[in-house]
């Protein structure tokens, strides 16, 4: 059975996709003072975006697609990922009240 894409064509595109946010984010702190938060968050998640495939791309690699403990560690990564931005979510909340 042959892939629909292969890793090294969606890592090229999570790249570009976070080149072009940076850039668009970039854009949006240069030239408007209202929108710099939006565009330094617009920036931020496409880095960590790549920063995520890059990981979960070398976790599947290391433990394969189809094994209990990639799914696992695949499982554990999201949740921990979740958690942090929950956690950044409810001090942000909880200091703007």
């Amino acid at each position: 059975m042959r892939e629909l894409f292969s890793a090294e064509s969606i890592q090229k595109v999570w790249f570009i996709i976070a080149f072009a946010g940076v850039l668009a984010g970039g854009f949006l702190v240069l030239f408007s003072k209202r929108l710099t938060v939006i565009g330094l968050v617009i920036a931020a998640i496409c880095l960590l975006n790549y920063g995520f495939w890059l990981v979960s791309d070398a976790i599947i690699s290391r433990l394969g697609l189809d094994s209990v403990a990639g799914v696992l560690v695949q499982m554990l990564f999201a949740a921990i990922i979740g958690l942090c931005g929950g956690i950044f979510a409810a001090v942000k909340l909880k200091s703007n009240y």
